[in-house]
């Protein structure tokens, strides 16, 4: 993000529509906004009072003002812009150029921000904990990670993150708090539904059976085991790297070299842990919708055309009445299954 504004700098806002002249309060990265106080539309001369927020994604440019004067000056727009627009905030392809980069709509971001301001940190079983284990149990499926647990079994369980996307709720269990899980978040964790969307749950899974006594996890959906079937790569990513192989996002959104072993946890260490929770399903249902169904969606698109692009009413009701299965055997044709050799994971066959 670019910092070249000092707080109590004055400037204009030049957004989509209208423009707000105002003093810089800060710029705040993790929720993508500038927050201005002395605000005041240029257009209809309305002063606002407090502090006033603007998301990056409605900001076309920025324009500095010095002496306190408004000018229509020939002041270029600092490369500070929209992250539609700034190449400094934001990386346009992927390092391989193989892919244009996911951009996320405003709606998107503004859904985000709301999500990462009402995250629920979980010290013990009191009632917070209960609803949490409520909503997690009603969804069809959520999203689990921890934190410090490159080791599996050989960490120490810090954090533990769930996010229920249906709720945008983000569930952070702290457990140098609570030691140990407690039996109703085992329990949701060992049944087939909700399905867990993890990432890398090799590692998960050998430190929750080892260090948490969960027997068995069930129901995993690995969004790292996607990545690989999908793209053939012989390398693994981390979850961060991977997010920003396909996600247009600002180059310090997650920050890095964190102490999860510190308390009281800080601001930076719930807003990291709930932004990848957040990213990891959003990766998730990028790889699962526009890949791994990419060829099962061309299907559907087909077989929903079969008659309803036919113009001739009087052919449509011939083949109607006959019962004409010709886009039924296309279907029944089209190969979307997955296969890849499980050899490739470190894994053996069973019988």
């Amino acid at each position: 993000m670019n910092t070249n504004f000092e707080i109590g700098q004055k400037v204009i806002l030049d957004l989509n529509v209208e423009s707000f002249v105002g003093n810089i309060c800060s710029i705040d990265s993790n929720h993508m906004r500038i927050r201005l106080k002395n605000v005041e539309n240029l257009q209809t001369k309305i002063k606002y009072s407090g502090i006033q927020n603007f998301y990056f994604s409605n900001i076309k440019s920025i324009i500095p003002l010095y002496d306190d004067q408004i000018q229509e000056s020939a002041l270029e727009p600092t490369s500070f812009s929209s992250p539609q627009e700034d190449n400094n905030l934001f990386e346009k392809k992927d390092t391989n150029n193989r892919n244009v980069k996911v951009e996320l709509s405003k709606q998107e971001w503004d859904s985000i921000n709301i999500t990462l301001d009402n995250i629920k940190l979980l010290h013990q079983n009191d009632v917070s904990y209960f609803e949490a284990i409520k909503d997690l149990s009603s969804q069809e499926s959520y999203v689990i990670l921890m934190e410090d647990c490159n080791f599996g079994r050989n960490n120490l369980s810090t954090i533990i993150t769930l996010y229920s996307p249906i709720t945008k709720l983000v569930y952070i269990f702290d457990m140098i708090c609570m030691r140990k899980i407690q039996k109703e978040l085992r329990q949701i964790l060992e049944l087939e539904k909700p399905r867990k969307i993890m990432y890398d749950s090799k590692i998960l899974c050998d430190h929750l059976k080892y260090a948490q006594n969960v027997k068995s996890i069930n129901g995993i959906f690995d969004v790292l085991v996607a990545y690989l079937v999908t793209f053939k790569e012989e390398k693994s990513l981390d979850l961060i790297s991977c997010v920003n192989k396909y996600f247009l996002i600002p180059t310090n959104y997650f920050k890095t070299q964190i102490n999860w072993r510190v308390r009281p946890l800080s601001s930076d260490h719930i807003q990291f842990t709930a932004k990848k929770a957040i990213f990891l399903y959003k990766l998730y249902d990028y790889l699962l919708h526009e890949h791994l169904l990419k060829q099962f969606y061309q299907t559907c698109q087909i077989f929903s055309s079969t008659y309803c692009e036919n113009n001739d009413k009087v052919e449509v009701a011939h083949l109607m009445s006959n019962n004409d299965n010709t886009a039924d055997k296309l279907a029944q044709e089209t190969d979307v299954e997955l296969s890849f050799s499980i050899e490739r994971f470190g894994l053996q066959e069973t019988n």
